[in-house]
């Protein structure tokens, strides 16, 4: 590997230097300094020992201090290339901020939330997360993380039980789920003359139906994996909750469990009733350790799973975005989406219990 230096050394060894030429002594310190830097962060860069790296890398910050007292006694002993140096600066700085401004212009013309401004975008966002927040009701129980924007797919492992816990891994893809809502440019127009805030009902409307994909994707994934499956007769009193109990005794994992229904289930089965007042969803109650009731789930179907991360969990990508698609006639069209997946670790800990006629 070869080095190629900067500083040169023109002066005579014999001849002492005064006056103006004191200045170039320091300038070519100054290079000597620029050269020092070069050869450490090259010589940090030709090898993989981290504690030579890290000390070659220290030095060269080092040096860097070095130059910077180089550079101030220059500016002590030419006045001339004090101003130049100055001049230098400021010519940086105008530059850079004319950048800057440049960018942040280009950036608002680009901005993907079209006629909103960031008052109205956070209201929005506010509504579409309180929405997702209330009406998405299996990511309430079931562990969940975010990865961030540009996730595409995730690691996914499998338990088997056994005298040896036993994995396999494989990679899922994330999904995306969207709906869309428009604003008319009318209305917006109305509420900024009114200095009211943005009319939000086709957002909680469309984020509610996001809500609604979510918690069906979650329960499709889960009951299509369920390891234990039950079917029976759901209308006498007291045969919903044996149906449960069972497949309580036939799951791996019986703590912290969760019965999910729909809503159309969690009506049936309060009207099924014993002679003492009981219904079958309070009788149910009783035995399992919480009722999760969503309209992602299919009628006639119920989902039994414990809350246990080690059971099941779901990864988001993308979480709550808010993109503005453009103009359609009058109306300002925007999309809610999101990307997830559902990791199902332990299908034996999972029951589905169907409805038989």
């Amino acid at each position: 590997m070869g080095m190629n230096l900067l500083s040169k050394n023109p002066l005579d060894p014999f001849v002492k230097v005064e006056g103006d030429r004191v200045a170039e002594i320091v300038r070519l310190g100054a290079i000597a300094e620029l050269d020092a830097i070069n050869l450490y962060m090259q010589l940090a860069s030709y090898t993989n020992d981290e504690s030579v790296k890290k000390v070659l890398v220290d030095i060269a910050n080092e040096e860097k201090t070095h130059l910077g007292e180089f550079l101030e006694l220059l500016k002590r002993l030419d006045p001339k290339q004090a101003i130049e140096l100055e001049k230098g600066g400021k010519e940086v700085s105008s530059l850079l901020e004319n950048s800057e401004q440049k960018n942040s212009k280009d950036n608002k013309a680009l901005d993907p939330l079209g006629p909103l401004n960031d008052t109205e975008v956070n209201e929005i966002k506010s509504a579409i997360n309180e929405t997702l927040l209330k009406n998405a009701k299996l990511r309430s129980f079931i562990n969940s993380l975010t990865l961030g924007d540009g996730t595409l797919a995730v690691p996914s492992e499998k338990l088997l039980e056994g005298e040896i816990i036993k994995s396999s891994s494989d990679i899922i893809p994330l999904q995306k789920l969207s709906t869309y809502f428009s604003i008319e440019q009318e209305i917006l127009d109305y509420y900024r003359r009114m200095l009211s805030k943005p009319p939000i009902s086709s957002v909680i409307w469309a984020s509610t139906l996001l809500a609604k994909q979510e918690d069906t994707l979650i329960f499709n994934t889960l009951s299509s994996q369920a390891k234990v499956k039950i079917q029976g007769n759901w209308s006498s009193p007291g045969s919903f909750t044996a149906l449960i109990s069972k497949a309580i005794n036939n799951i791996a994992s019986k703590s912290q469990l969760s019965l999910v229904i729909s809503p159309s289930d969690k009506a049936y089965l309060s009207s099924v009733v014993d002679p003492s007042g009981i219904d079958e969803l309070t009788r149910v109650s009783k035995v399992v350790d919480k009722i999760v009731v969503s309209e992602g789930v299919k009628y006639g179907e119920a989902l039994l799973i414990p809350s246990n991360p080690g059971i099941a969990d779901i990864v988001f990508g993308a979480s709550n975005k808010l993109d503005y698609i453009g103009l359609q006639g009058s109306s300002h069209i925007f999309e809610i989406w999101e990307t997830l997946s559902i990791r199902v670790k332990m299908s034996e800990s999972i029951a589905l219990i169907s409805k038989q006629d």
